[in-house]
């Protein structure tokens, strides 16, 4: 029966461990629209060595091409140029896959940690096991998903120019993307209700569980919404990121980054709520001043997450824009 369990994991992994696409390419090969920007940029010959030369070595010459070659080819197209101009001009790949693979590991590692001390004081009864600490279970296994994911996923060229990997591959690459961004609300969805329900047992006052039971309310009606919204985003729904192929479905299609902002927003706001109810209640506990301040300094770790979860946005936004996914993607795990 374990065995049968770790079976999904492993068919993830073999799918997953794919190399980089690194097939010969010519520029002289690149699709016809990107041709016309070519003869528009380059002198004729357009192929000879001094017109490859210039193409690569002049900055103006090939940003201008690859502005007109953007603005007139499919994203397919765009990529098959971009994977042609880089090999002829013999640049650098980028290689990040063993930063984001140490990051990953460290975070997951943090992750057992925490949550094997956590379950050790449960088991050996030092602490009683209440609501919060059944959510925080899951919630730890989600986000162990997302970092195994992330590691997995560096094999399928996360961590490298996306016009490096292959097409079949980089559809697959946006579909595992998809699972980790759903994996990643749920598990921060979960944490904050730990959170609540962690406050629900410390501080007794009726008015202060009213509020809390609210925003418990709240918490899971807004990541419901989310979640649902991110699930058809586009009509039929397609496994890939908002069409990155070039060739969207022609149904209804969401705005993404609206819907981004509003997560994040929503997050945020519960953010600086969560921060703040528990200062509420310290005054009501009949400790000392030291002690409260303690508390309080605990308490105002909220306020360096805050910090972050503000600065990750814009980068967010960048990463919808960009059309080098594969290499720009942001770590969901560290940016909450």
């Amino acid at each position: 029966m374990r065995g049968l369990t770790l079976w999904p994991i492993v068919v993830i992994a073999i799918s997953l461990c794919e190399p980089v696409y690194a097939k010969e390419y010519r520029v002289q090969d690149a699709p016809e629209c990107a041709m016309k920007c070519l003869d528009k940029f380059l002198e004729r010959p357009i192929f000879s060595d001094a017109s490859i030369e210039r193409l690569c070595n002049v900055t103006t010459v090939s940003d201008n091409v690859l502005i007109c070659v953007r603005g007139g080819c499919s994203v397919k197209d765009l990529l098959e140029y971009m994977r042609e101009e880089r090999v002829s001009c013999n640049r650098l790949d980028i290689d990040n896959d063993h930063n984001i693979r140490a990051i990953n590991f460290f975070i997951l590692g943090a992750i057992l940690v925490s949550i094997s001390i956590r379950l050790s004081t449960k088991f050996h009864r030092f602490t009683k096991w209440g609501v919060d600490d059944y959510l925080i279970i899951p919630a730890a296994i989600l986000a162990a998903i997302q970092t195994i994911l992330m590691i997995l996923m560096t094999w399928s060229g996360l961590g490298h120019d996306i016009w490096t990997i292959s097409e079949e591959t980089t559809t697959r690459f946006f579909i595992y993307l998809l699972v980790v961004e759903f994996t990643y609300v749920l598990s921060l969805c979960l944490i904050k209700l730990s959170i609540l329900f962690f406050f629900l047992r410390i501080f007794p006052d009726p008015t202060f569980i009213t509020i809390i039971r609210w925003t418990i309310a709240l918490t899971i009606l807004s990541t419901t919404i989310i979640l649902v919204l991110a699930a058809l985003q586009s009509a039929p729904t397609e496994p890939s990121q908002d069409g990155w192929d070039g060739f969207p479905n022609s149904g209804p299609r969401l705005d993404i980054q609206a819907l981004i902002l509003s997560h994040a927003g929503i997050n945020v706001a519960l953010d600086i709520w969560m921060f703040v109810l528990p200062l509420t209640q310290l005054y009501n506990l009949g400790l000392k001043a030291r002690k409260k301040i303690g508390i309080m300094l605990i308490f105002g770790v909220g306020i360096f997450l805050i910090a972050v979860s503000c600065i990750r946005i814009p980068h967010m936004l960048d990463f919808n824009r960009t059309l080098n996914a594969t290499c720009k993607i942001p770590n969901p795990i560290t940016d909450t």
